[in-house]
């Protein structure tokens, strides 16, 4: 069996919260946040992730995640990530694209509706600063629910590549106004960095 250290986990389970190179049953989901309201199998931060020991998970997924870190700790949090997996283990990772939302903003459309999602209407500014749904409301989650930083696609692969991630590969989502990527722990030729992408990728 295979550990998946899935961070920022979704309060239901299951594998449809999970990326398209996880649904298969040798894949053992270990849930990480901050927060007890997901039921978390580690409650811990994933700029500190103290209860994982080095070089011992085999892949990491993690879901509009990153961008609720400020700007010092992205690197403590991807450091972390390099740290618990294993030599040949690998880190996916997706978050808003905020490339994708750069011809709403040029044209004064702030508050438009982009899309549906299961909490409600999103807008531009909630992708920039956080669902303003939950952060109106929900005054409790206003900490760990805002956006604290922001990415595009090259900005992403330099941030894992500083620190220490030999291969890094990534698609932009324009449509779903999302990018993922895909990093590597050991070297990977570009060829076989694309074909590990093309399974954990969602078109």
């Amino acid at each position: 069996m295979k550990k998946l250290l899935h961070i920022g986990p979704a309060k239901k389970k299951g594998k449809s919260y999970l990326g398209p190179g996880f649904q298969g049953d040798e894949w053992q989901e270990i849930r990480l946040d901050v927060d007890p309201a997901v039921f978390p199998d580690i409650l811990e931060n994933m700029t500190d992730m103290k209860s994982i020991q080095d070089n011992s998970i085999d892949a990491i997924f993690t879901s509009h995640t990153i961008e609720h870190l400020y700007p010092d700790d992205v690197k403590i949090a991807m450091e972390e990530c390099l740290r618990v997996l294993k030599p040949d283990g690998f880190l996916v990772m997706s978050c808003p694209d905020l490339q994708s939302i750069g011809n709403h903003l040029a044209e004064g459309r702030l508050l438009d509706k982009l899309y549906e999602s299961e909490e409600g209407p999103i807008t531009p500014i909630d992708i920039i600063y956080g669902y303003r749904g939950i952060l109106s409301v929900r005054r409790d989650r206003r900490e760990s629910m805002s956006h604290r930083t922001g990415f595009t696609l090259p900005v992403m692969i330099r941030s894992l590549e500083a620190v220490g991630f030999p291969s890094v590969i990534g698609k932009r989502r324009p449509s779903s106004y999302e990018m993922w990527v895909v990093a590597s722990k050991g070297y990977l030729d570009g060829e076989v960095l694309k074909t590990l992408a093309s399974g954990q990728i969602p078109d």
